[in-house]
Parts: structure tokens; C-alpha cells; sequence
């Protein structure tokens, strides 16, 4: 087979951003091969459904035209009837070989076996291009290190790959029209989906230094073992060049959000990427962040430097949640200060929320009240339904019935990002509401307590329901106007979360 025309095509479920996708291709067409993405479907916040056979034979329609040599599936745990799905269909009416990554792939890859002829364990960039090259050369690729390969008899199992050291090794993602192909229903649009996207998520490293329970780095770390170090960055010269490489081509660009698992660096790299980014760069941009990483002195550069908005990390509010059950580090006291550091300097804040823990006691949530109500406003939520994920150690520490673990449930595709309209106990629904109600400029501390001790709102939480989905319309509202303003909304956004189940509680 001619070395030029061996092609692979990438796909990925309801996500077109994926970075892990991008950078798969980028990787792929930096070694001379040629590379499509697809991207089946769109997130729609807590609406996603699974697709019929219309659009399963669109995608193999779009496959069998594209001619892959390749096929490969980079999926997250809620996908996984998808994927193997997508691999028997691909098996069998077009018999190429497949290649299933990505974080279920490589915390289960039980899962995968007898489905995929190849399952990437671990980073993908170093194994897919070693099996790619092997392949296009008809040479075996049966001791590849990072992949699980099916033969007749048995799924040989090879070792996990060293951690790429050197990020800086590894080329910038291209957001361009060439092989690029998403489906919305089965309808297949040709081109760069984010084309016109107003902000973009960027990572400046990788991995992560803590190891909170419901998270999935807790689990990879104890997939790679000590094969490498686990928290790595990039340097300041590869960060600031990604991001005028992608500048280029996303020419709408007026936002940048540092989406690592927590925005931590040595001082040094503060220091240098605070000198250039204002001058190179000049963008504003949102971090992840954790209180224990940014002191005064570090946040007050970052915020001359443009830093706009952080989003930290609550989950809990009482050590039994917080430590006991998500082995989160910090505590209300160190949130509290870190917000009013915030505040200071004028850094807008969210804070992340975990509800629907079925552990959870009153008093749990009445801590949790009662630090909402002792934040500075203002201030904005993500309020997350909690979802016991595979291999994680929630997964252990919970006692979740198989059946409610992501992948055989699915229960992320409908409730992640909590809402107001799903099905609780009246008591849940009304802490649901408060917890909405507690970021909103008018509501005091005291008037949270005195509501979730109200015997008449436990038993019939709708008018602050009502209350909060009213004051959140109007928040959404505001958000949107400022963001046109900015020239920062898209349409997809409003695709994604537009509607009564889809918007988001703040």
C-alpha cells in the first residue's frame, strides 16, 4: 500500500471540541499521514440521546466514502454502547482494522475486548502513531506498549507506555476545514464546527498534582504506576505559540480558558508568562484553580497579566464530604479567604458544586448553605449532579451498583450538570433551589438557614423552585447580553444550552 495514501479517520461522540482528538491528528499529519475527524453529534447539556440507525449508517455511509485505512474511537465511559456499536458496524461493513482510546479505554479496557482489534491504554499521541506506521508498512504491531491487541484466541495484553516527558514535543492543534466532518443527526456537515468559535479551552499542562476521588486522575495515576511523572506543563514559549497558531485560524477568537485540571505553576513560569502574554498575546482568560496553588502575590499577577475569571473547586462543604468521601484538599476557611482575594482584585469567580450525594447529611448541606451565603458576591455556580464513574475511587467508597457506574448507566447524558426538574425528594429539591438561590445578590445567609429549616418548604419546595428558576433565567439572561457585547456568544452555545432541561443552574 502507498505510504501517501494510507488514511485514518478519528471519531469522537457529542463533543466537538475534544483536544485529545485534535492533537491525535495533528500527530498523525505531522508524520505524513492523512487524517479525518469526525465528530458524531453535539453536546446538548442534559439532553444527549443515544443515536438510532439512521445516523449509525450516516457515519458508516461517510466512512465507506472517506476510504480509511483505520478506523479509531476516542470515548468517555457514558458512550461506551455507542462505541461498540460503532466498532461492530465498522467490522463488519467495511473490515478495516479499529482502535478504540481514550478514558474509558484505558480505566476499562475489559470493556473493549472482542470489540476493538487494538485498545489504547494510556496517552495515545506515541502508541497510535507507532501502530499507524506498522500497519502502513504490513509489519506486525503485536508488541506495541500501550495497546491491548485481539487475535483469534485471546486479547494480548502489552505494557503501559512510559508519560510523555517532554510536552513540548508534541505539535499544536489545527482547527482547520480539511477532513473535518460533523453529523448532526444524519446529516453530515463538511468543515470546522468551531470555525467561528469566540473563546477556546487551551492546556498549559498536564496531569494533576492532587487526587480528589471522584475525579478521573486519581484513577490513571494508579494506571501508569510510576511510569513517568504524572503533572507535567508546557513551556511558556509552546503555550503562547499554540495559542497564536490557533489565533490564526480561529480568527473570532476573543477568549481563552486554561482548562487544565488545576492551573498550577513554578513561580519562574508565572513570571515569564505574565511578561509576555499581555504584549504577545492580549486576550483575557479564565483558569481552574485550586486556593491552596495562587497566593496574593501570584493571582495579582496573573490578573495584570488579563486573568478575568476562575473557576475553583468546592464539591463540600463539611469534612465528611470533603475529605472522608472526595479526599479533597482544603477547607472552608481557605475557600473563604481565597474568594475574598478574588473579590479584591476584581477576579470573577465559580464555584464548583457537588450535589446529589446520597451520603449526604442535613447538616452536610446546611454547611454547604451556610458557606454559600459567606461567599463576597457576586459570584456564579456549576452545580454538578454527582455520577459514580469507573475505576475511580468513588466507585468503591460509594457501593454503587454496577448498574449505576457510567458506562452500563448513562445517567450523565441526562443529569450532569444539575437541574431544577430532576425527579428528587421534596427535601432534595428545595436544598437543590437554596443552593441556586445562595449566589444571588439579594439573598443573606440567614434567610438560607431559616428556608432549609422550614417544615411548609420540606414539604412543598415549588415556589422557591419557582424563585430559582425565575432569578436564573434573569442571570442567563444578563450573562448573554454582556457576552454579545464582547462578541463572545456563539450560536452553538445557545444550541447546547438553550432550553427548560438544558440551561444551566447557577
Amino acid at each position: 500500500m502507498s505510504e501517501t495514501r494510507y488514511k485514518v479517520a478519528l471519531i469522537t461522540p457529542y463533543g466537538t471540541v475534544n483536544s485529545g482528538l485534535r492533537l491525535l491528528c495533528s500527530v498523525l499529519r505531522g508524520a505524513g499521514f492523512a487524517c479525518d475527524t469526525v465528530f458524531f453529534g453535539t453536546w446538548i447539556n442534559n439532553a444527549v440521546r443515544m443515536p438510532g440507525k439512521r445516523e449509525i449508517d450516516a457515519l458508516i455511509d461517510l466512512l465507506a466514502a472517506r476510504k480509511p485505512d483505520l478506523v479509531g474511537l476516542g470515548f468517555g465511559s457514558p458512550y461506551l454502547a455507542w462505541a461498540r456499536w460503532v466498532l461492530a458496524e465498522v467490522r463488519d461493513r467495511l473490515r478495516v482494522p479499529t482502535v478504540a482510546g481514550g478514558i474509558h479505554p484505558t480505566l476499562s479496557p475489559e470493556d473493549l475486548h472482542g470489540h476493538a482489534d487494538y485498545i489504547c491504554v494510556g496517552e495515545g499521541e506515541h502508541a497510535l502513531l507507532e501502530l499507524a506506521t506498522a500497519l502502513r508498512a504490513g509489519r506486525d504491531p503485536r508488541d506495541i506498549q500501550g495497546l491491548h491487541i485481539r487475535d483469534s484466541l485471546r486479547t494480548k495484553i502489552n505494557p503501559v507506555r512510559p508519560l510523555i516527558e517532554n510536552l513540548d514535543e508534541l505539535p499544536y492543534r489545527d482547527f482547520h476545514d480539511e477532513g473535518r466532518f460533523t453529523l448532526y443527526g444524519d446529516r453530515v456537515v463538511p468543515g470546522e464546527p468551531l470555525r467561528r468559535a469566540r473563546w477556546l479551552r487551551v492546556y498549559a499542562s498536564r496531569g494533576c498534582p492532587y487526587a480528589c476521588e471522584y475525579c478521573y486522575n486519581s484513577s490513571l495515576k494508579a494506571v501508569y504506576g510510576e511510569r513517568g511523572n504524572y503533572h507535567r506543563i508546557h513551556s511558556v514559549d509552546w503555550t503562547i505559540g499554540e495559542v497564536l497558531h490557533l489565533r490564526r485560524q480561529l480568527p473570532k477568537l476573543r477568549r481563552i480558558l486554561f482548562d487544565d485540571d488545576t492551573f498550577i505553576f513554578p513561580q519562574s513560569w508565572l513570571d515569564e508568562f505574565c511578561r509576555r502574554w499581555p504584549e504577545e498575546v492580549g486576550l483575557p482568560f479564565d483558569i481552574l484553580a485550586h486556593p491552596e496553588a495562587l497566593n496574593e502575590k501570584k493571582l495579582t499577577m496573573l490578573r495584570r497579566a488579563g486573568l478575568e475569571g476562575a473557576q475553583v473547586g468546592i464539591q463540600a462543604a463539611s469534612e465528611a464530604e470533603t475529605k472522608e468521601l472526595y479526599n479533597r484538599k482544603g477547607g472552608v476557611e481557605q475557600t473563604l479567604a481565597f474568594a475574598q482575594l478574588c473579590h479584591k482584585l476584581g477576579v470573577n469567580v465559580v464555584y464548583d458544586v457537588i450535589l446529589d450525594n446520597p451520603r449526604a447529611t442535613d447538616t452536610d448541606r446546611e454547611m454547604m448553605l451556610d458557606l454559600l451565603g459567606r461567599l463576597p458576591k457576586p459570584y456564579r455556580l456549576f452545580l454538578y449532579s454527582l455520577r459514580v464513574f469507573p475505576k475511580t475511587g468513588l466507585s468503591g467508597s460509594l457501593a454503587s451498583p454496577p448498574e449505576q457506574i457510567e458506562g452500563r448507566s448513562q445517567l450523565s447524558l441526562r443529569q450532569f450538570r444539575a437541574g431544577l426538574t430532576w425527579p428528587r425528594t421534596p427535601q432534595d429539591r428545595l436544598f437543590v433551589a437554596l443552593v441556586s438561590l445562595a449566589s444571588k445578590p439579594l439573598i443573606r445567609a440567614s434567610w438560607l438557614r431559616r428556608a432549609w429549616g422550614n417544615p411548609r418548604w420540606r414539604a412543598n419546595p415549588r415556589p422557591l423552585e419557582w424563585l430559582a428558576s425565575v432569578t436564573n433565567l434573569l442571570r442567563l439572561g444578563v450573562m448573554g447580553l454582556k457576552m454579545l457585547g464582547r462578541g463572545e456568544l456563539a450560536w452553538y452555545k445557545l444550541r447546547e444550552y438553550a432550553g427548560p432541561t438544558r440551561m444551566l443552574t447557577q
